[in-house]
């Protein structure tokens, strides 16, 4: 081990930010290096393809296959497809009669790739990886987890890939996914230590033979990996086929698990759910008003392909706001300020793509972003978030009280547990956690130097930790 720390070593205070903030500019270099060898064009359309066929795996079993057998089945399946071909040509028969050839062509494309850069991953003894390319449902659980990445590297290649290797589509998770799993997760990892050291005082830093970890967690209450929101759409009002039959949906083809068709009804719901803000009469209108408008030019009903002089008279045509318009088309930047990125257009050489499902998950951004405005909706959220953390507590063993008061002291919630009681204040503060990473600064210190690290693998399939050497 190098720069002085051993295994059984403890650091804090200074001498953790100074770790913390090298491993950070060690991480966020080397991808960015890694990626300026490859030619720009083919690694953005084969990765954009790929996301796409992540994009389908993950919704695959929950909105797609319509028989609970035949998703159980797909879930239960080994990824290493000559394992079990029997089952697999079920499988396969089902969904080239559901969506199609090209759809199936993608999905064996996807795995035959996930089975090799599990076996990769695997070799090198990549732990935070272990177990997820068991099964096709591990590896829909594993590519949910790192979702958020897999379209921040999207949006860094056509900034920092400037060389000549061309990326063809089969080789796509060999090239790209290490970067994802070696250095971007574990760059969200970092920013949360770099925080943490700054939010508790006793906050240490512990080296074990092979990495190190920290005394504190930043655990989420979400364990689908889902975007940081203050109240879901399903904490607003329950998708209940009353509700659904009020919006007049569109009906939508089970040939397709994205569409323009879905992209429009998930305003309609977005609008209804939030009726009582006035959601659909507030700045979300020219979003919505943008995404009905691209999404009816949709190439095979997914993706969305417009000239930088198309946008803009689309946009004037529209009367969209200035900070709309920015907000919807990528601007360059590092892989960590695009993990906070939520544009649905990127721009190469004056052509803007996208897709429905960017457009999409554009829109739940820039409600937020609308009704964090409203006064009324920051109440109404705070009590949201005061069942969800009660729930949450009570799966943990704590049993609920209707106490609120205690010494004259008002609390949110209080609870028992093993005799024990716990007062607890709920603080759903108007705090964007996704900018943890773009915002947070750690305080001046003197620099020193405190040696070359790399980076290791402790459990599970949480961000990494850097690891001395």
């Amino acid at each position: 081990m190098t720069g002085g720390w051993r295994a059984g070593d403890t650091v804090a205070g200074d001498d953790a930010r100074r770790l913390v903030a090298d491993q950070i500019e060690q991480h966020s270099a080397g991808l960015h290096a890694a990626l300026a060898k490859f030619d720009r064009q083919s690694a953005f359309s084969a990765w954009f393809e790929t996301i796409r066929a992540v994009e389908e795996l993950i919704n695959l079993p929950r909105f797609g296959l319509k028989e609970p057998w035949l998703w159980e089945a797909l879930l239960d399946l080994p990824i290493d497809m000559t394992r079990e071909p029997r089952r697999f040509r079920v499988l396969h028969h089902h969904i080239v009669y559901q969506f199609g050839e090209t759809f199936a062509q993608r999905f064996t494309t996807l795995l035959l790739q996930a089975a090799a850069i599990g076996m990769s991953f695997a070799m090198h003894d990549i732990q935070s990886s272990r177990g997820a390319f068991r099964s096709i449902g591990a590896v829909i659980n594993y590519l949910q987890s790192r979702r958020r990445h897999l379209v921040s590297l999207l949006y860094t290649i056509p900034q920092a890939a400037n060389g000549q290797q061309a990326v063809p589509q089969i080789d796509t998770l060999n090239q790209f996914l290490p970067l994802v799993e070696i250095n971007g997760a574990t760059l969200t990892g970092l920013y949360q230590k770099a925080m943490l050291v700054e939010v508790f005082k006793d906050y240490t830093l512990h080296f074990r033979d092979n990495d190190f970890c920290g005394s504190h967690e930043y655990p989420m209450l979400d364990r689908m990996h889902l975007e940081p929101e203050r109240t879901s759409i399903i904490d607003m009002q329950p998708l209940e086929p009353a509700l659904v039959e009020a919006v007049n949906l569109e009906p939508v083809s089970s040939a397709r698990l994205f569409s323009a068709a879905e992209l429009r009804n998930d305003i309609r719901l977005m609008e209804a759910a939030y009726a009582e803000f006035d959601l659909a009469g507030s700045e979300f209108r020219f979003a919505a008003a943008f995404a009905r408008h691209i999404a009816d030019l949709a190439e095979d009903d997914y993706w969305v392909r417009l000239s930088r002089r198309k946008f803009e008279r689309v946009a004037s045509a529209l009367r969209l706001p200035q900070a709309l318009r920015q907000a919807l088309v990528h601007r360059a930047g590092s892989y960590t300020e695009n993990t906070n990125s939520y544009a649905p257009l990127i721009e190469i050489d004056g052509q803007l793509t996208g897709t429905v499902a960017l457009l999409s998950r554009f829109l739940y951004y820039w409600r937020n972003v609308c009704l964090y405005k409203n006064r009324r909706y920051q109440i109404r959220s705070g009590y949201i978030f005061e069942k969800a953390v009660s729930e949450e507590l009570e799966q943990q063993g704590f049993s609920l009280t209707p106490v609120k008061r205690i010494n004259h002291k008002e609390f949110d919630v209080v609870t028992i547990r093993d005799g024990i009681i716990f007062n607890i204040q709920c603080k759903n503060n108007l705090v964007d956690v996704t900018k943890l990473e773009a915002t947070f600064a750690c305080r001046p210190i003197q620099p020193r130097a405190v040696g070359e690290l790399r980076t290791g693998a402790p459990k599970g399939s949480e961000p990494r930790e850097p690891s001395p050497e």
